[in-house]
C-alpha cells in the first residue's frame, strides 16, 4: 500500500468515526440504559487515542525561544497511545460485544464499574469534599456488590470467579490475549503485537535501543506504520461493533460507501492476520 494510500485510509477510519457519532445528535438519545451510557465513553476514548497518534504519525517539530528543534516522529508515545486504545476496544468488546445475551453484559458491565469504584476507594482523600465523595463511592460500592450478588449470571459462576468479580477483577480470570481471541484477533498476532506495545509502554530495553538507533525521519515513520497498522484495526472493529451495538445509528449508515469499505477491509485483515 501506497504511503498515501495509508494515511487517507487511517483519516477516513477517524472521521467515519466521528461521522458516526455526530450522526446521532439531537436525536432521541438511544443510551437511556446506564450501561449502554458508558459504551459511548469507551468509544470516546478510543477517538481520542487516534486522533492524538494521528497528530503523532504527522511528525512534530518543537519551537522554544532557543530556537526550531529538529522534526520528530514520536513512534514511542505511537506505540503507547495504540496499546491504550486496544485495551480500551478490548473492554467494550468484553462487555458489550462478546457476551452470549444481554443479562450477562448487563453483569460485566457491572463487574467493571465496580472495579473503578474498588480502585478509587484506594487513594487517600485530600480534602473534605474528597473524603465525602469517598463516602459517597463507598456505598456505591455496597449498593453495586448486592446488585451483582442477585444476578443470575454472577451466581452461576464458580465461587473463585465471584471473588475475582466483587474484588474488583473486572475481566475475571480473562487476560488480554483470551479477550483478544473472542474479539477475533488471531492469538498469535496479537501476543507479538500487544508484547511490542507493552515494550514502550514500560520501558523495556529493546524500546529504548530502538529510540537511539532510529533518527532519521524516515526510518521514524517506518516504525510508526506497524503501530498505525494496529490502530486502524482497532478504529475499523470499533466502530463495526458500535454500529451494531447503539439502536438506529444503522439507519444512517451507507453501506455501499467507501467509507464502510474501508471499515470492512481493516476489519477482515484484524481478524486474519
Amino acid at each position: 500500500m501506497e504511503p498515501k494510500d495509508y494515511d487517507d485510509q487511517l483519516d477516513t477510519l477517524i472521521s467515519t468515526f466521528i461521522k458516526i457519532g455526530n450522526s446521532m445528535a439531537k436525536k432521541p438519545n438511544p443510551l437511556s440504559d446506564n450501561s449502554l451510557l458508558y459504551s459511548e465513553g469507551l468509544g470516546r476514548k478510543v477517538l481520542h487515542h487516534a486522533i492524538s497518534i494521528r497528530h503523532l504519525y504527522k511528525g512534530v517539530r518543537l519551537i522554544t525561544n532557543d530556537g526550531a528543534f529538529t522534526p520528530q516522529i514520536d513512534f514511542a508515545s505511537i506505540c503507547i497511545l495504540t496499546r491504550a486504545a486496544l485495551e480500551t476496544y478490548l473492554a467494550f468488546n468484553y462487555i458489550y460485544i462478546a457476551p452470549s445475551n444481554p443479562k450477562e453484559s448487563y453483569c460485566k458491565f457491572l463487574f467493571w464499574d465496580l472495579s473503578g469504584y474498588i480502585e478509587r476507594s484506594k487513594y487517600l482523600p485530600k480534602s473534605d469534599d474528597h473524603q465525602k465523595l469517598k463516602d459517597q463511592e463507598e456505598q456505591m460500592i455496597l449498593k453495586l456488590t448486592d446488585e451483582i450478588k442477585n444476578e443470575p449470571y454472577f451466581q452461576n459462576l464458580t465461587s473463585k470467579m465471584q471473588r475475582l468479580a466483587l474484588n474488583g477483577k473486572w475481566r475475571l480470570d480473562q487476560t488480554w490475549s483470551k479477550l483478544a481471541v473472542k474479539s477475533g484477533f488471531s492469538e498469535t498476532f496479537f501476543n507479538q503485537q500487544y508484547s511490542f506495545l507493552c515494550g514502550y509502554a514500560h520501558s523495556g530495553r529493546v524500546s529504548v535501543m530502538q529510540i537511539m538507533v532510529t533518527k532519521e525521519l524516515e526510518k521514524q515513520w517506518e516504525m510508526a506504520q506497524a503501530s498505525i497498522g494496529v490502530l486502524m484495526v482497532v478504529l475499523a472493529k470499533t466502530t463495526y461493533d458500535y454500529v451494531n451495538l447503539i439502536p438506529g445509528i444503522k439507519s444512517h449508515i451507507d453501506t455501499s460507501s467507501e467509507e464502510c469499505n474501508v471499515i470492512t477491509r481493516w476489519k477482515t485483515i484484524g481478524e486474519n492476520l
